[in-house]
């Protein structure tokens, strides 16, 4: 549990340098597999984090009434302790796809094409640093937003019900 914590803590770009040399050793650089990869290992230390705070503070009552009435372990998980951790799952999975949506559709232009690699940075050195766009950014932040808004507004109660979980006996 401290080293999966001790990772949070950590900035990215102390690691950066590592992991670069661990996927060219592995032989994943450049491919959709390192990236999920990569963006899996990035994520998985919040969400153990949130998940593991929430599943430890199911009364292990709710665990040894299951027992007794003949479940199986897997039976368990799937007939009591997921459908109480639901709010803690929405909660993790909003958080997740707010931080992966962010780098989404970057990563996409990075490899749907060989020829558009150098095509953020191309941008970049074409418009310079002083000039910003800001009808541009505008609205490409509103049109980037929107899965977002409608995500949390199908999901805000199992939102509240995973942040609250707990506070209140």
């Amino acid at each position: 549990y401290f080293i999966i914590f001790s990772t949070i803590v950590l900035p990215p770009q102390l690691t950066i340098i590592a992991l670069f040399q661990s996927l060219v050793q592995i032989g994943l650089y450049d491919t959709k597999t390192g990236l999920t990869l990569v963006y899996v290992a990035i994520q998985l230390p919040l969400t153990v984090y949130i998940l593991e705070s929430f599943f430890r503070r199911i009364p292990a009552d709710l665990f040894d009434a299951a027992r007794m009435d003949g479940y199986s372990e897997f039976e368990i998980f799937w007939r009591v302790s997921l459908p109480v951790a639901m709010p803690a799952i929405a909660t993790t999975v909003i958080l997740n796809f707010i931080l992966l949506w962010n780098e989404f559709l970057y990563a996409v232009v990075l490899l749907t094409d060989e020829a558009n690699r150098t095509l953020p940075l191309g941008i970049q050195r074409f418009m310079g640093d002083q000039l910003e766009d800001v009808g541009m950014v505008a609205t490409g932040l509103m049109i980037a937003i929107i899965p977002v808004i409608l995500l949390y507004a199908f999901f805000s109660e199992k939102l509240i019900q995973g942040m609250t979980a707990g506070a209140v006996k």
